[in-house]
């Protein structure tokens, strides 16, 4: 099975490079592919529109029902299972953590051996799951958090794939607690706006979440950084500015 995928994505790469060679501009979404279309057709022919947020807040909501939250799709290498592991250990000192884990499972067989794990530790008062929710609702669960996780597994996309659910926490004030790969740490770390761990080590993640939990001055500190770089820096709007300029360049050619 693996032969057949290599050849299907070795004929797709070089019918996306003919396909490209054929248009006006290219535009990608992160740094691995704008790389390597800049090498092929130049800077010119080439842009970076990353994929940040557009999703603020409309009011401030101090009232914090949980303490950790997950977005996204469900699955082992998102580090769903170092998670849980790492809200057992913190548990020993603040019993009441509250973890809100928030997507659909990619596979069923998964969701047994995630459920199994939360009994298993006696985790059921600590961890909420509620299923895929409308993307408009999300924000009701970002305001009635305090911490944002992604803790992607160091597979190979993941050196390459942006996760957009960083910038959805920032844009919350919500600190991250990230995977030390480049796409999460090249945003988190240069604006200090969350701690980066191991996403293999529940003990590093279970570090981070307690340090933020018990210290109220790295934690106002990291939320409001995570506040300031979505205002500023890491916004759809910025990156839809952007890209209209480019389509107006493009018209006048």
């Amino acid at each position: 099975m693996t032969v057949f995928k290599n050849i299907y994505a070795s004929y797709i790469e070089r019918w996306e490079i003919r396909k490209a060679n054929t248009i006006d501009h290219i535009v990608t979404i992160d740094n691995d592919n704008f790389e390597k279309f800049r090498q092929l057709f130049g800077p010119n022919k080439t842009s970076l529109i990353y994929n940040f947020t557009n999703l603020f807040p409309i009011a401030v909501d101090t009232d914090k029902k949980y303490d950790l939250i997950y977005i996204g799709g469900i699955s082992e290498p998102r580090g769903i299972i170092q998670i849980i592991e790492a809200v057992y250990i913190c548990k020993k000192e603040h019993p009441q953590i509250k973890f809100i884990l928030l997507g659909n499972f990619h596979a069923n067989a998964f969701r047994i051996k995630v459920m199994a794990l939360i009994d298993q530790l006696d985790l059921k008062d600590n961890i909420e799951y509620i299923s895929f929710i409308p993307h408009n609702l999300v924000e009701k669960y970002l305001s009635t958090s305090k911490i944002g996780i992604v803790v992607l597994q160091p597979i190979p996309k993941y050196y390459k794939n942006i996760p957009i659910k960083q910038f959805e926490y920032m844009a919350f004030g919500l600190p991250v607690i990230g995977s030390n790969l480049p796409p999460i740490e090249d945003f988190i770390k240069p604006v200090d706006a969350g701690i980066i761990v191991d996403p293999t080590k529940p003990e590093e993640i279970a570090s981070a979440i307690c340090n933020l939990l018990a210290d109220a001055k790295l934690y106002e500190r990291l939320s409001l950084n995570a506040l300031n770089a979505a205002r500023e820096k890491y916004n759809w709007q910025l990156m839809e500015n952007k890209l209209i300029e480019l389509y107006k360049n493009i018209l006048l050619e």
